[in-house]
């Protein structure tokens, strides 16, 4: 059993998961703060700073995932205005 506090803009919220070792649950919340981070994107809300905490059945802290250091892990949606399609992508006209 592994217990995961999430902090977020000052807000901090508890769960508890049973895992079957620290390197699931680190993979478990590296998941969770990529799709924290893409959720952010498509909301416009900066989650970088945010950090997940996880502890074991003993209350120690084994790992924290900072979500800074997945950032650019998350891919960015894509903004029509900055890359229109042509008709035949890949093909350069003459101007």
């Amino acid at each position: 059993m592994f217990g995961f506090e999430f902090l977020e803009f000052g807000n901090r919220e508890t769960v508890e998961a049973e895992l079957a070792n620290v390197e699931a649950a680190c993979a478990q919340a590296v998941r969770e703060a990529r799709g924290a981070l893409a959720d952010g994107v498509t909301q416009r809300i900066d989650r970088s700073s945010s950090v997940t905490k996880i502890y074991d059945e003993a209350g120690y802290l084994v790992a924290s995932v900072n979500y800074a250091d997945h950032v650019s892990d998350v891919p960015l949606p894509k903004d029509e205005r900055e890359d229109p399609e042509t008709e035949e992508p890949g093909v350069m006209r003459s101007g």
